[in-house]
């Protein structure tokens, strides 16, 4: 997260790591309550889960942090091909 934000709608940015100093740059996949096959990705600092903006699904569409809204396909994600319960490795829930 630029700057270390915690603010709904803060864009999502790679970045070279910095380290466990900036838990801003770290994420914990946690399961659906829904699905185990799919997880939410959930920001160390803020709390808050990585999603598409607008339910885009155009190439280039900005991925943001906002609150948990438990079934919003554009805030789940898959790892296609790992059992249940395996962490994801960021690709979007079809």
């Amino acid at each position: 997260m630029l700057g270390g934000s915690t603010a709904e709608g803060a864009s999502v940015y790679g970045w070279t790591c910095l380290g466990p100093s900036h838990p801003d740059q770290y994420w914990e996949p946690v399961e659906s309550t829904f699905d185990p096959d799919y997880h939410y990705l959930v920001n160390l600092n803020s709390g808050l889960v990585v999603g598409v903006l607008g339910n885009s699904t155009a190439e280039g569409a900005s991925v943001v942090q906002w609150a948990n809204q438990d079934t919003a396909n554009n805030q789940l994600w898959v790892q296609p091909g790992l059992p249940a319960g395996d962490p994801p490795v960021g690709q979007p829930a079809g």
